[in-house]
């Protein structure tokens, strides 16, 4: 009878063995499979952080030459005269164009990852810094919008108060196909109507937002470099 339980015993433990082994391999397979699952996703978004480098470095070049064109403008405003300016077609994309000038960064690869999850597998310290980037992005937007609203009230004064000036001088309307429409007939309309004070100041606060934003851009670029350098480190 004690050998039998003995046998019993010794066959229970190893079982008991068996099944330990068992739970300690999958949960090294499980772990094996986690890690490799994180590093992947630090290198998905270094490459991500990468391309966004490039595409804010070239909105900044960019946002710098609208800023100066900007300052030209106000600097300039009782004498403005676009036949001073060297590239009016570029200088009147700095201060009318809104939609062409917006911030827009390509961020679906972010949030696909916040989506199903897998965000929370980056690492703390660098997923703050994300955080502080969506921060400093939903500030672009809202100056950028309010860009937008600023630009539509500008148009409504000048459509009630300029608008011999404006049926001169079409201010992108896309409507007809007889008007004779180029990208500085804005800045003509600013040259003939500067004398108004109204819209001088609606001018003004729609350029000021543009400024704004284009700091902010500045910020996010210091941003991903932050986050780069250390992704670089975490990855080694």
């Amino acid at each position: 009878m004690k050998n039998i339980l003995a046998r019993g015993g010794i066959e229970f433990l190893a079982v008991l063995l068996g099944i330990t082994i068992s739970l300690w391999i999958d949960k090294n397979n499980q772990n094996s499979d986690l890690n490799n699952e994180i590093e992947k996703v630090h290198s998905v978004v270094e490459l991500e952080v990468s391309k966004l480098i490039s595409y804010t470095q070239s909105r900044i070049e960019v946002y710098a030459k609208q800023d100066r064109n900007i300052d030209f403008l106000f600097d300039n405003w009782s004498s403005f005269k676009v036949k001073n300016v060297e590239l009016p077609d570029d200088f009147s994309t700095s201060i009318w164009s809104t939609t062409g000038m917006r911030f827009l960064p390509n961020i679906t690869t972010f949030d696909s990852f916040k989506s199903d999850g897998r965000f929370n597998l980056i690492d703390d310290e660098i997923r703050k810094l994300f955080g502080q980037f969506y921060s400093t992005l939903e500030a672009i937007n809202r100056l950028q919008n309010k860009e937008d609203d600023v630009k539509e009230k500008l148009l409504t004064y000048l459509a009630e108060n300029h608008s011999e000036t404006i049926f001169k001088y079409p201010i992108n309307f896309n409507v007809g196909t007889n008007q004779s429409i180029t990208s500085k007939n804005f800045m003509l309309v600013i040259e003939k109507t500067r004398s108004d004070r109204a819209i001088y100041g609606f001018l003004a606060r729609k350029s000021s937002l543009a400024k704004y934003r284009n700091a902010y851009v500045l910020d996010i670029k210091t941003d991903f470099e932050i986050i780069k350098e250390k992704l670089n480190k975490y990855l080694q």
